[in-house]
């Protein structure tokens, strides 16, 4: 019995030995673990980025730019999947969209990350609770033209309205489809 377990003690050195040169080579540190927890996050999360223009060219600056979505039946703020988990290549990213999509110029277009909010809610496609991460960005338009300036217009066979917080709230699908994303901006209260 004691051969057995001398023989026992020493495979278990010997393999505690194994792992301790083999950590030393593979150098997986703090920065690569937040890294790969990340990476996983948002493959779990459904990650999305959330576009907030305001009509800047008002004296009142109180309304967003929404685009409606034969999808969901809805008014929605503009959104794009997010690619990565850096900030900077999602911003190129959007930029690139609206670009194409409003036919603003790149010099017109300045935006930048505001915030992120990580969050679980019922899915009404999946018929199931997921958890989504939202990071909103901020974009300014510094020149408008008359076409982007109506309350609703449309682009491409896109349509765009201008709306505020407060008529977001009275639309009853808005609120039955999004109304996690408007309540997390008017907490938020972009200027």
């Amino acid at each position: 019995m004691q051969v057995i377990l001398v023989v026992f003690g020493i495979v278990l050195t010997i393999y505690g030995i194994y792992e301790i040169i083999y950590s030393g080579r593979n150098h997986f540190d703090s920065n690569k673990l937040y890294q790969s927890i990340e990476e996983q996050n948002l493959m779990k999360e459904h990650p999305h980025s959330i576009v907030l223009i305001k009509d800047t060219f008002n004296q009142h600056t109180n309304r967003y730019l929404l685009y409606y979505d034969s999808r969901w039946n809805c008014k929605l703020f503009l959104n794009y999947s997010t690619i990565t988990s850096g900030i900077k290549e999602d911003e190129a990213n959007i930029s690139k969209h609206l670009q194409m999509e409003l036919k603003v110029a790149d010099y017109d277009i300045k935006g930048a990350y505001e915030f992120e909010k990580v969050h679980e809610k019922f899915s009404i496609s999946s018929q199931e609770n997921k958890c989504y991460r939202h990071r909103f960005y901020k974009y300014v338009i510094s020149n408008f033209s008359e076409n982007l300036k109506r309350d609703c217009f449309e682009i491409d066979g896109k349509k765009f309205y201008w709306m505020s917080i407060a008529e977001m709230e009275c639309d009853s699908r808005i609120m039955e489809v999004n109304i996690d994303i408007v309540n997390m901006v008017k907490q938020q209260d972009i200027k």
